[in-house]
């Protein structure tokens, strides 16, 4: 596992707790990496994507591209990639959904790591060599993660790699007290070892969005997660990949800035988490798994607090709930004080200041330096 650094934490847990890692047997030579590829009509997209595959630095790979009965041109260009590299493969399917498709490359596959791909995202160049060897290096893990790097539509970077701040480690007790939350990377910035997703796959149907939150934080009550502190993967912002919002809306959404974003957000985790606790009950018994909740949910307050200060005071989403309950189960006792204060002020203001505290800038990182510097001195 790579050494912590500033930007990543490591949590660990005592070991009193019911959970346990999973045995792993050792990890082959050469490992086999299998990289799946759900598509649904991402034809302007997938040849760059299948591109960045092949261009790996780590040639022992197989893609599979499992197609959602697309109605555009995806078929053909993947069907060129077939003909020039055996190790693409295409799985031709009728329409019935993302989660199918994925079940449907997952089976199909032999490697003994899983990568997973959304049509229109690319890998770095040396992605596999290093998860790989990050593997190697904590033979404990069976999740291995990285940030991605949001991209526009045309591939320019939109900021600096995200999450910023990824968890790793033996994540199990602490994310049962959380309601199952973690920070951990979407889709595309999470490779497995065949032992988890052999016990994860198939996916329940039930399942329909968020199916990479469902796989890892499912699996971090299996293994430990480790991780490489860089952006391996670039995560193509656009009109169609984050439930219809617009490429400005998708990109305010990975970081709490839209109202839109953080409903379904909230509607993902509480479609999600009766199937996380269906599994966690058959593998660990129901007298020693407790029920993940939506209200332990440290996301779930942040995103109601973030509806309110982009939407007001009139937000439905918080009629249930008085400001003071909610900033009450806010994490960590600096965000409560910053949200008492964002509440205090009138609406527009309010949602001013919020969008200024959850968007980076070169002013916020030297404040953030200075502060560093004052507290640690040489």
């Amino acid at each position: 596992m790579s050494t912590e650094s500033a930007e990543t934490k490591q949590l660990s847990a005592p070991a009193s707790l019911p959970f346990k890692p999973i045995d792993l047997p050792p990890l082959p030579a050469r490992p086999l990496f299998s990289i799946l590829i759900p598509n649904y009509n991402y034809g302007r997209f997938i040849a760059a994507t299948l591109d960045s595959v092949l261009n790996q630095t780590y040639p022992h790979f197989e893609v599979i591209v499992s197609d959602d009965g697309s109605t555009d041109d995806s078929r053909e260009i993947i069907q060129k990639y077939v003909v020039k590299d055996p190790r693409v493969r295409l799985l031709a399917n009728p329409n019935a959904g993302f989660t199918t498709a994925v079940n449907r490359a997952y089976s199909d596959s032999k490697g003994e790591l899983i990568a997973f791909l959304d049509a229109d995202d690319a890998f770095k160049s040396t992605k596999l060599e290093k998860i790989v060897a990050a593997f190697r290096s904590n033979p404990r893990s069976a999740l291995c993660v990285h940030p991605h790097v949001p991209v526009s539509t045309e591939g320019e970077p939109l900021g600096p790699p995200f999450p910023p701040d990824l968890d790793w480690g033996w994540l199990a007790p602490q994310a049962a007290k959380r309601g199952g939350w973690t920070v951990l990377p979407p889709t595309s910035s999470l490779c497995f070892r065949r032992e988890i997703t052999a016990l994860l796959f198939p996916i329940p149907v039930g399942v329909k969005r968020f199916v990479d939150y469902y796989l890892s934080r499912t699996a971090q009550f299996l293994t430990e997660v480790s991780i490489v502190p860089e952006g391996l993967t670039e995560y193509r912002i656009h009109g169609t990949n984050m439930s219809g919002l617009t490429p400005r809306e998708s990109y305010a959404g990975l970081r709490g800035m839209n109202a839109v974003a953080n409903e379904r957000f909230i509607e993902d985790v509480e479609e999600v988490l009766p199937f996380q606790n269906k599994f966690l009950h058959r593998f660990y018994g129901p007298e020693r798994a407790e029920n993940l909740r939506l209200e332990d949910h440290i996301c779930y307050w942040h995103c109601l607090l973030s509806i309110r200060a982009l939407r007001g005071r009139r937000a439905r989403a918080f009629r249930p709930y008085s400001l003071k309950e909610m900033i009450s189960h806010v994490d960590r006792r600096r965000y409560q004080r910053i949200w008492r204060g964002i509440m205090l002020l009138p609406d527009p203001l309010a949602k001013r200041v919020f969008c200024f505290w959850r968007t980076p800038s070169v002013l916020k990182t030297l404040i953030k330096m200075t502060v560093f510097h004052s507290r640690h001195p040489a």
